[in-house]
């Protein structure tokens, strides 16, 4: 069909253009679209999908008594087009003079909007007002000294120096610095280790090795790929383990792990 088209074969991309006239052609009353117009990340604004844009722009000329005009075409795609807040309880939702279309009718919502706003207007009346007189900055000045005033410091003295053990550093102590150099702190200079909540056992059965599991094979059998251990008896050694799941998925995944394990080692 793709090849040789002919009248009246079945075209998938109007099938949606089909459904949606056919909803637009049944509605008698009124004829109620709604999308997300708005990115749920960054708010940044999203377009309606092209059957939705299709039909705005079909729309905006026809309602407009002058589609030449470019404030008749924007005051019809705002009357067509109608953008809510993101939340419910915004204020827009309860203003006196916003679109009726709009307006809220959640009697909780709007106490608590009330309710905030008497709270706001308490606040401005307890404000200072300006008598006259001459009032000097200095209450001004000391809250800006207490704002910038810094928090308190974990190490109120210096650290005694390291010894002589710290100047040989391995591999193993570098890598678990970078990894978390606070913990590293506290563990190994001051010796606060912080205790932590046993891991619970998994529900579920695993079927496929984790990136632990392959760390955990790779420490176990560098050392003997190193030291010459044959290919079969490195194959016995890693199933023997429990690092991969039992059974052919188990073994093929071992076969895979061991040719990478081989190509690093050598």
């Amino acid at each position: 069909m793709a090849l040789s088209p002919r009248p009246g074969d079945r075209q998938r991309r109007t099938d949606e253009r089909n459904l949606f006239l056919d909803l637009l052609l049944a509605a008698r009353d009124k004829f109620y679209l709604s999308y997300t117009g708005r990115s749920i990340r960054d708010n940044a604004p999203l377009p309606a999908s092209i059957l939705v844009a299709e039909l705005i722009e079909l729309l905006v000329p026809a309602t407009c008594t002058d589609p030449t005009a470019a404030e008749q075409r924007d005051a019809a795609r705002r009357r067509l087009v109608l953008e809510h807040p993101l939340q419910p309880f915004s204020a827009r939702y309860f203003a006196a003079d916003t679109d009726p279309r709009v307006r809220s009718f959640n009697a909780e919502l709007c106490e608590a909007q009330r309710q905030g706003l008497s709270s706001a207007r308490a606040a401005v009346v307890a404000l200072p007002v300006d008598t006259g007189e001459n009032v000097s900055d200095s209450d001004d000045d000391g809250d800006d000294e207490a704002s910038s005033e810094p928090t308190t410091r974990f190490f109120s003295t210096l650290l005694a120096a390291p010894g002589d053990e710290w100047r040989d550093v391995s591999l193993d102590q570098l890598l678990r610095f970078f990894r978390n150099p606070c913990r590293y702190l506290l563990r190994e200079r001051l010796g606060i280790v912080l205790s932590r909540d046993e891991d619970e056992l998994a529900d579920d059965e695993p079927f496929l090795a984790d990136f632990s599991a392959r760390t955990a094979l790779a420490e176990r059998l560098l050392p003997h790929y190193r030291g010459g251990m044959s290919d079969d008896d490195l194959r016995v050694l890693a199933l023997a383990g429990i690092e991969y799941p039992p059974g052919t998925l188990g073994t093929s995944l071992i076969d895979l792990e061991l040719a990478t394990l081989k190509g690093f080692a050598t």
